[in-house]
């Protein structure tokens, strides 16, 4: 990733970028594939890469033995194919099994097997098969578009449907052995893990460069839940640990080791194969390779930065707003939409112009800034219908729609949208009409029309399905969770928001992570299931925590989180836990006197004080609501004073 970045975002934002902690590889790419190269020609580096490590010539040698094992990779380079060419008795021999054709073709390996062949799954697919030489371009894994496409119905994080039976074929009462691969995948392979069950065992190795071996044994069904091991020591978390944990308590005998994976390797090689030397790759000494060296990763760098050398500051300037704007960082963004239209204005960019000045109109939206935001969308449709830009515009309308929606102008937003849509039919833009008929499923609902809002939002959740847009997908399942709420469809409206909040959390969106954690929380406190809302309560305010700092436009953040601590406290307080609950009411009572809101510290107040009578502290009780009389009586909120007032004298009588 820092590879690309550093080629192909502009200087000053570089490290900006590198440090968005949940911008995944397959983002990155996406954008990259949008922004820089349709083609992603660096995966023409794969070619390059011809000399296998040790890790990949004790994989070859394992699965080439008298008793073969099985092999299946995430990578796309073709180190682990050239290795197992090598040991085989016969090139021929290895079959890497990459297209759609070869998995459904060798399901189920023992037919290879059987044969004498040697396959290798390719899991994420791969540039082309190195030992028939065929271009298998079209297989390749790397976007979240690609991730999100050919997938069954409600199966969104799940591998494909093809590679499914070869999955269960390779794992199902196996023991699965894991090198090499973070777990960080989140989309396809760790769910598909997840579901398939009847894994006989895993061991994950965990590579710690120069840590001495420590082994940890998963929690068990009927453990503590704190885990037994080898090592009396708390590992440190990774992205695979919940996996983990979750098929030790299903009873798989699960393993963790955290090791040096050379010498890891080089034990189990002098183990396993004590007659055949360690490999060293040519030109490198003696030492075998197991991990990529610095120098390695300094040659890929200056080839990328020469690959894209000639990329158009506009674009890296795109490629680096995209980043910011999928990660919520409002400002980073406005940042580079701003540098991009002065650069954009000055080289008379017409396709640029128009869409950085869209990109700050939008901006302006969110911060409920309408004037500054129409000036930039006129400016941007000008531009785009001055110039011919068709899918422009078309975008461009829909946003101006939204500004006609934001300010209660609902004839006119709906123009708007049919104004995109058919522009979007016309141009066959497939992702622009499911945009436009999101758009109008919520004018629908705004206007009382569930009925051809539903049809709306399932029209264009269809569109989606095709188009693999994970983004836009959590965007139309919000909206129709929205509407099912509003029909009492609670089943299925907490469905939508499930899955809404999945897609959120994987592509790193935190105001919408925060937005459906707090769907959920309020359809479980509606329903009285406290104990079930408090999990999602805890999710909005430490997304809030995360999010607040971002940008000051996220008024939910300061205002909304008191709202989110007020209903947990309430959830804790119907459970009994009064110190929890006094935690959430404290901190909601320092934010609004930190913000100045008269009868909001008032209701923080009287909330403290039924807190301490519930809990029987009579005395502490009336001082809290002494206290949050006085912020009602400066808020001027008469029915307020009345409640708080009735309060204190019910204390009064009961006292007496």
């Amino acid at each position: 990733m820092n590879v690309l970045i550093d080629a192909c975002v502009p200087q000053a934002e570089r490290q900006g970028v590198m440090d968005l902690q949940d911008l995944h590889y397959e983002m990155l790419v996406e954008f990259f594939q949008a922004d820089i190269d349709p083609q992603l020609a660096f995966f023409s580096l794969f070619d390059s890469a011809i000399e296998p490590n040790a890790l990949h010539f004790f994989i070859a040698r394992a699965v080439t033995g008298t008793k073969p094992h099985l092999v299946m990779t995430t990578n796309f380079d073709y180190l682990l194919e050239i290795a197992m060419g090598k040991v085989a008795s016969q090139r021929q021999q290895v079959v890497p099994v990459i297209t759609r054709q070869d998995f459904e073709r060798w399901a189920d390996p023992a037919r290879l097997l059987e044969a004498g062949r040697i396959p290798v799954y390719k899991l994420h697919g791969s540039k082309r098969n190195v030992i028939t030489g065929k271009d298998t371009g079209s297989s390749i894994v790397t976007t979240l578009t690609a991730l999100a496409k050919d997938r069954a119905d409600g199966k969104l994080f799940a591998i494909e449907p093809y590679k499914r039976p070869a999955m269960v074929h390779l794992t199902r009462g196996r023991h699965i052995v894991v090198l090499g691969y973070s777990g960080a995948d989140a989309f396809d392979i760790i769910p598909t893990l997840r579901e398939i069950g009847n894994i006989g065992k895993i061991t994950w190795i965990n590579h710690i460069g120069g840590l001495a071996p420590r082994v940890f044994k998963t929690a068990r069904a009927g453990d503590d839940g704190a885990g037994t091991g080898v090592a009396r020591v708390q590992p440190e978390r990774i992205p695979a640990d919940e996996l983990l944990l979750e098929l030790g308590s299903k009873d798989v005998d699960v393993a963790r080791i955290d090791v040096d994976s050379g010498e890891f390797i080089s034990s189990l090689w002098e183990e396993w194969f004590p007659d055949v030397p360690i490999p060293a790759v040519p030109g490198k000494g003696e030492q075998p390779q197991v991990v990529s060296t610095d120098e390695r990763s300094v040659e890929s760098m200056r080839l990328v930065r020469d690959m894209y050398s000639s990329v158009d500051d506009l674009q890296k300037w795109t490629l680096a707003w995209d980043c910011y704007n999928a990660m919520g960082d409002v400002k980073s963004a406005e940042r580079c939409a701003t540098n991009g239209l002065v650069l954009a204005r000055k080289n008379k960019s017409p396709r640029f112009t128009s869409f950085f000045s869209w990109s700050l109109g939008e901006i302006g939206l969110a911060r409920e800034e309408y004037t500054e935001a129409r000036r930039y969308l006129d400016e941007a449709l000008a531009v785009a219908e001055g110039n011919g830009l068709v899918d422009e515009a078309s975008h461009v309308h829909a946003l101006i729609g939204d500004w006609y929606r934001a300010n209660f102008q609902l004839e006119d937003a709906m123009q708007c949208y049919e104004r995109a849509y058919r522009l979007n039919v016309k141009r066959n833009n497939l992702a622009g009409q499911a945009s436009c008929l999101n758009r109008l499923g919520i004018v629908f609902q705004e206007t009382k029309a569930p009925d051809k809002a539903l049809d709306a939002y399932e029209k264009a959740l269809r569109l989606e399905a095709q188009l693999g847009n994970m983004s836009a997908r959590a965007a139309l399942l919000h909206n129709k969770g929205r509407l099912l709420e509003g029909q009492d469809r609670t089943p299925e409206a907490l469905e939508a928001f499930t899955e809404a909040l999945k897609v959120s959390e994987l592509l790193g969106d935190l105001s919408a992570v925060y937005q459906e954690a707090d769907n959920i929380a309020m359809v479980h406190y509606e329903r009285g299931d406290f104990e079930k809302a408090v999990p999602f309560l805890k999710k909005t305010i430490e997304t809030g925590d995360k999010l607040g700092p971002r940008d000051e436009a996220f008024t939910q953040y300061e205002q909304g989180i008191t709202h989110v601590l007020d209903y947990l406290g309430n959830c804790y307080s119907k459970l009994g836990l009064w110190k929890a609950a006094f935690g959430c009411y404290d901190r909601a009572l320092s934010i609004d006197q930190e913000l100045g809101f008269p009868e909001s510290i008032a209701f923080d107040l009287k909330q403290l004080g039924v807190l301490h009578v519930n809990m029987g502290d009579h005395d502490v009780a009336v001082t809290y609501l002494k206290r949050a009389l006085q912020a009602a009586n400066a808020g001027k909120n008469a029915k307020q004073v009345a409640e708080i007032e009735d309060l204190l004298n019910r204390l009064d009588r009961n006292a007496s």
